[in-house]
Formats: C-alpha cells, sequence, structure tokens
C-alpha cells in the first residue's frame, strides 16, 4: 500500500470515539483511539487498523449511542423544506464521496446537481461513516465485522 494516511482524513472522528481494532493471540480487541495515539496510524508504526461504517451505510440501518436510524433519513429531515430529494446513485464525485440533495427551487437542475453542507459531514464523522474512503484503501476495516448494536 503506497496510499499516505493523512490527518486530517481522521482527526474529524476523534471527538466521537473513533474505534481501532488490534489482535490479542488471534483474538480482535476493540478499542477507542485517542488524540495522542492516531500518530501511530499516520506513521504505520501500529498493526491496528481503525474501524469505520463504508459509506454504503449512510443508506442502511444502523446504531450509534443505543439509537438505531437511517442516516440519510435523519438528513433529509434535517434538510426539510430545503430539497427536494436525495441522490443516492452517486456517493462519488470525482472520485469524492458527498451526499446530494436537490434544492427545491432548482428542479430543473440536471439528476446529478447537488450539496453537502459542513453539519451532514460532522454527522456523517459522528457515525464513524468513511468518507475518505479509509477501507478501501487499506486504512481501516469494516466497523460493522467487529461492533454490532453501536457498542
Amino acid at each position: 500500500m503506497n496510499d499516505i494516511l493523512l490527518l486530517e482524513e481522521v482527526i474529524g472522528y476523534i471527538p466521537y470515539g473513533l474505534k481501532s481494532v488490534s489482535w490479542f493471540q488471534d483474538e480482535p480487541v476493540v478499542g477507542t483511539v485517542g488524540p495522542t495515539a492516531i500518530a501511530n496510524y499516520i506513521d504505520r508504526s501500529t498493526n491496528s487498523k481503525l474501524l469505520l461504517r463504508p459509506l454504503d451505510d449512510y443508506q442502511n440501518p444502523i446504531t450509534v449511542n443505543g439509537e438505531r436510524f437511517i442516516p440519510i433519513d435523519k438528513m433529509a429531515k434535517y434538510h426539510a423544506g430545503h430539497c427536494e430529494y436525495v441522490n443516492l446513485h452517486a456517493p462519488y464525485i470525482d472520485g469524492k464521496p458527498t451526499i446530494q440533495f436537490v434544492p427545491v427551487t432548482k428542479k430543473e437542475i440536471p439528476y446529478e446537481y447537488g450539496f453537502t453542507t459542513w453539519a451532514m459531514m460532522q454527522k456523517m464523522l459522528e457515525w464513524q461513516i468513511d468518507i475518505f474512503q479509509l477501507i478501501e484503501r487499506g486504512h481501516a476495516l469494516n466497523l460493522n465485522d467487529f461492533v454490532h448494536d453501536g457498542k
């Protein structure tokens, strides 16, 4: 893997309890990554892997702090009155993940038009959804394989 993990790709997850997995006697041990430990992941001095939900999980039920919900539904409610519909078919634009909402006032604009707000991105970080393709790039593993019911 030649790809470099950047601090800016992981720092946003830290305040929300970013998890990682390491192995002890071939058994997975899940822990929380603190702000000082993140450097070990960036310089690759740890064998542990970060745990994130795949980007597709924004369409699927997830459990966070005991609450079960579908992230895209929560975000759509956040934008109620501002958007006509959500474009679920193009989560990546120019190789970068995005969730698209088509504004009510611009119904005539083609299907691909969209925007992403900081509040939405912050929620994706809070819900530990991989918005930087870290799983595909080998820097993280699927959280759902190690943590169940949000615990």
